[in-house]
């Protein structure tokens, strides 16, 4: 057995040494053996040739590493599931990393070898694919970029193909890459100076890839009136269609091809055309800058009074200066630019000075002025809607300004005739509102719709870094506001009126609209109430009231929430009343009170337009665009409208502004929440101490599930931070691009070496096979030692293994250090012990003698050689020993193991004599009739006895038969081959020393 152990041994040594070298290039040489190697990992592949997979199962994949083949396999294993045929292509190896594997496919039906794209790593049991989910085998190709430019080759171009890397042009313009994966979508640029850079994306598919690249050039235009940019001239470029020029006066045009000359023509409205040609030209500047100059036109000014020419009037045209009408009443001023409004003035001694201005666009202007200036009436109403406005300022070029009553009326007596003459209408929280009117024969009434004046909330939103586009603004604005005028002719269902008389609908002196409501008909004492109930937001609650009455003592008077904020008495016109609310469920009630004597006027109390905020707030949404710029337009003026700021990528941020008099800007730096998720290798527990340190943002502890996060981060171009677990390695890492995340971190134990030193007395044992759990197995070196590197703290098995030496197992108890351990390891030997008889017995060797080690209490029992072999024995100064066997005296002994170097598992060789116990025991009886039973005389335990004389005797004395092997030859019942005679027959059995003689009687039966 220790022949055959040793053999493998070395043939295990041997193959390990040798490496399976094969020739990618021969299919035929492909081939491996599994025994040559300690590691494997696994490849579950479809092989893929011109991007079809294959079916036929005579094709073959290989692994190589440099020249030695790794593995082999075919595509035999068919999936019905997913109808492909794939391989299973074990690959090994002996070391733990390091080797790069190249795969190589045959394609049998084509005779053709085909290299793989990707390489792979080894690692033992890794594995890569699975039957639902391949490794797809791919081939790869070759892709040519071919550089030109007007039809002509570019040599020395920079061309850059995604991963893999860059090449110049040659004299053919071409720049190839070789062994390109298969690809929807590769980019690749192009540059050369003087060209545009080109960048775009080819795909790789089934066959090679020729891409075919022009290269073009920009030419930017710069159009100006030699002092300033010209916006919106249209510049035609042959060939390339055209542009206007932007707020800069640029217009670019991009993929001009290398031309000697291409023409282009330069237009816009007011100005001179203009025309020229450039140069395509990569050598030369792309920029050209042109000058255009305004085209200029004639003002022809008519003065005439009522049709009567005015002479020797002074016309002022302003930036052109004075001239005096001729006796024709004409005066032209030439070579006037273009422009919206020129202003100029007519004065004459008899005539009212005339101001107005002129635009000047595409044409000459004939302006026909008449003098003769008549005064008018000029009435405005000033309205918000259908509601007269207060107090609204009017300002009228030329006259006065006036203030709007309470029906919102301004007049302007004695007007002068103008064909225009400007205003404007200023109210506070209302947009100033311009416009003219014309006095020409008649008196004017002119209406003016104010609106409420509104701002703009600009918010700019970055992140410290950057602008963020796409970020939802939400603000909270009230709603539209409620109006109840009445004019339906009905008094809505919420409003209660009580008392000694109801309010009913009116239309009599209305003050807006068509209807109004009016106090019920009381008398002294008596009362009139109308009120209503509303939920509302914060903001304004306004009505127009009017009462005729006793002054000071017939009362119109008004109520919030049962609080008095006002009231009238006697004869008061219409009036505008506003008041302040907080947002809740408010009471408004009116009440019309009489006291106890006479009456005045008509006794009662109008009111209309009732105006209340809404009773919800709105929220209104907009995303930021690509500065990051969200603009809500057209706010009323609010002290506080909150908004929110919504982006799954970012914090959640929420704040208020207040919008008063002005647009307004807010600018947000948004912030991000950073979670780390460790993950321990093999799920280790995670312990109070583990934390993470973010820079600038501290330390913070890991819970219960790994977990640990950082809010409101700034972000930043690149932040670091560091892990820190017990037992764990730590962890470095930078993080970029910050946005609200939760990074993933695989961390790894700490691994320490173990070392083993294996000795006998001090003396180191070499060749013996240690192997440690999960972690492989070994061999010590000459000095009896061997190290396991980066082993995980744990409790671990070892064993230690050598057929010359006792078996050895352990725990390693693997902590937070390295460890060495010094294992004492003993030899062993085979201990032989050869059993026999006495020398009275003829040394027979003794079956099924018991020997017994007296210490161990080990026990074995002897073959039919009378040997047996104890193994694994231990050099020893003395083992006890005790054997015994039926039919023998017991024997009690001892023996010694000695080592000595070198002589390891020899066999120890104790021989043994037992001294015969007499205890002959034999048949009696004989009845040789061929019956099978008792057809021989029987000897018990004959082998006790062997070379004992066996004597059988008549009872006369004369001896029939003699034997000294009586186990092999046995008697008959006969003598020299005759039988013999019935009767009594004696016998005497003799040792070979002649010390031991049994006799006794055989009753012989025929």
């Amino acid at each position: 057995m220790r022949n055959i152990l040793t053999f493998l041994a070395i043939l295990f040594v041997s193959n390990i040494a040798r490496a399976d070298d094969g020739n990618p290039a021969d299919h035929n040489t492909w081939a491996v053996t599994a025994n040559n190697y300690q590691y494997s990992m696994t490849i579950t592949t479809a092989l893929v040739f011109d991007m079809e997979e294959s079916r036929d199962v005579n094709d073959k994949i290989a692994a190589f590493v440099g020249s030695d083949c790794r593995g082999v396999a075919k595509p035999i294993t068919y999936v019905p599931e997913s109808d492909r045929y794939l391989a299973h292509l074990l690959v090994y190896g002996n070391v733990v990393e390091g080797d790069t594997i190249t795969l190589y496919m045959y394609d049998a039906s084509e005779n053709e070898i085909i290299q793989v794209a990707d390489k792979l790593v080894f690692a033992p049991n890794a594995t890569y694919g699975t039957v639902a989910d391949p490794y797809m085998a791919i081939t790869t190709f070759d892709v040519t970029i071919n550089v030109n430019s007007g039809g002509e080759s570019v040599p020395g171009a920079f061309v850059t193909l995604g991963d893999y890397g860059s090449r110049y042009s040659d004299e053919d313009g071409n720049a190839i890459f070789e062994n390109i994966a298969p690809s929807d979508e590769i980019l690749y640029s192009v540059f050369f100076e003087g060209y545009d850079k080109v960048d775009k994306s080819l795909a790789v598919n089934n066959v090679d890839v020729v891409e075919n690249v022009e290269l073009s050039c920009t030419y930017i235009f710069n159009v100006s009136d030699g002092e300033n940019p010209v916006v919106n001239a249209k510049i035609s470029l042959d060939s390339y269609g055209s542009l206007l020029t932007d707020d800069t006066g640029e217009a670019s045009f991009s993929n001009l091809i290398v031309s000697d000359s291409v023409y282009y023509k330069v237009e816009l409205d007011a100005y001179n055309f203009y025309e020229d040609s450039i140069s395509v030209d990569p050598l030369k500047l792309h920029n050209e800058n042109i000058i255009i100059n305004l085209t200029r036109y004639n003002i022809d000014f008519y003065v005439t009074n009522n049709g009567e020419i005015v002479s020797n009037a002074t016309i002022s045209l302003s930036g052109y200066g004075e001239k005096i009408t001729d006796e024709n009443g004409y005066v032209q001023f030439e070579g006037v630019l273009p422009s919206e409004g020129i202003e100029y003035s007519i004065n004459s001694s008899i005539h009212d000075n005339h101001t107005n201005s002129v635009a000047v666009v595409d044409e000459n202007i004939v302006l026909n002025i008449d003098l003769n200036l008549t005064g008018f009436k000029v009435e405005f109403s000033i309205i918000d809607g259908n509601i007269p406005v207060e107090n609204a300022r009017v300002h009228l070029d030329g006259y006065d300004i006036k203030t709007s009553d309470v029906y919102g009326n301004v007049v302007f007596d004695k007007v002068i005739l103008d064909d225009e003459i400007t205003y404007e209408v200023i109210s506070e929280n209302y947009n100033l509102v311009a416009g003219s009117i014309s006095v020409v024969d008649s008196d004017i009434s002119e209406k003016v719709s104010l609106r409420l004046s509104t701002y703009n909330a600009v918010f700019n939103v970055t992140d410290g870094i950057k602008s963020i586009e796409g970020t939802e603004i939400e603000i909270e604005i009230a709603g539209d506001v409620r109006i109840e005028d009445f004019d339906n002719a009905i008094i809505p269902d919420y409003f209660k009126s009580r008392g000694n008389s109801v309010w009913n609908i009116d239309d009599v002196d209305e003050f807006q609209g068509v209807h109004i409501i009016k106090s019920g008909e009381v008398f002294d004492n008596q009362f009139s109430e109308i009120s209503f109930d509303k939920k509302t937001i914060a903001g304004e609650f306004s009505f127009f009231m009017k009462v005729s009455s006793e002054l000071d003592h017939d009362y119109l008077i008004f109520y919030i929430d049962g609080e008095e904020k006002g009231r009238w008495s006697g004869d008061t016109d219409w009036k505008h009343q506003t008041y302040v609310l907080e947002s809740g469920t408010h009471n408004f009630k009116w009440e019309y009170k009489k006291d106890g004597s006479r009456k005045d006027g008509n006794d009662c109390s109008w009111i209309d337009y009732i105006k209340y905020p809404s009773e919800e707030m709105s929220l209104v949404n907009l995303e930021t665009d690509v500065d990051g710029i969200a603009i809500f337009t057209n706010l009323l003026p609010r002290d506080v409208i909150n908004y929110k700021v919504k982006d799954s990528r970012y914090s959640a941020y929420e704040n208020n502004i207040s919008i008063v008099e002005s647009n307004q800007e807010e600018e947000i730096s948004l912030k991000v929440d950073l979670g780390f998720n460790i993950i321990k290798e093999f799920d280790g527990e995670y312990m109070p101490t583990d934390s993470i340190v973010l820079d600038n943002y501290g330390k913070m502890l890991f819970d219960d599930n790994g977990y640990a996060e950082f809010k409101n981060v700034d972000p930043t171009e690149v932040i670091s931070y560091s892990i820190y677990c017990d037992r764990y390695n730590d962890v470095y890492g930078d993080i970029g691009a910050l946005v609200n995340n939760s990074i993933s971190t695989n961390i790894d134990i700490t691994r320490y070496n173990v070392e083993f030193n294996a000795v006998y007395n001090d003396s180191p044992i070499s060749d013996l096979e240690v192997v440690l759990e999960n972690n492989g197995k070994l061999i010590t070196n000459e000095n009896g030692n061997v190290v396991f590197e980066n082993v995980v703290p744990a409790n671990l098995i070892y064993e230690i293994d050598h057929f010359d030496f006792l078996y050895k197992t352990g725990i390693v108890e693997l902590d937070d250090k390295d460890l060495n351990l010094s294992v004492e390891i003993l030899p062993v030997y085979y201990l032989e012990f050869n059993v026999e008889s006495g020398a009275n017995t003829g040394q027979v060797p003794v079956y099924n003698a018991t020997i017994t080690l007296d210490e161990s209490g080990m026990t074995l029992n002897t073959g039919n050689t009378g040997e047996v072999e104890f193994d694994e024995m231990t050099p020893d100064n003395e083992i006890k020993f005790t054997v015994e066997a039926d039919g023998y005296y017991s024997h009690k002994g001892t023996t010694q193991i000695i080592h000595s170097s070198g002589n390891e598992g020899s066999t120890i060789s104790q021989k043994v004599v037992l001294k015969l116990n007499p205890n002959f025991e034999a048949s009696n009886f004989i009845s040789p009739n061929s019956d099978g039973i008792n057809d021989k005389w029987e000897i018990y335990d004959a082998e006790k006895y062997y070379k004992f004389t066996v004597e059988i005797y008549t009872t006369s004395g004369e001896m029939v038969f003699e034997t000294k092997n009586y186990g092999d030859n046995k008697w008959d019942g006969k003598n020299d081959g005759k039988d013999l005679p019935n009767g009594i027959y004696y016998y005497i059995v003799t040792s070979p020393a002649m010390d031991i003689v049994f006799k006794g009687v055989i009753n012989l039966v025929n």
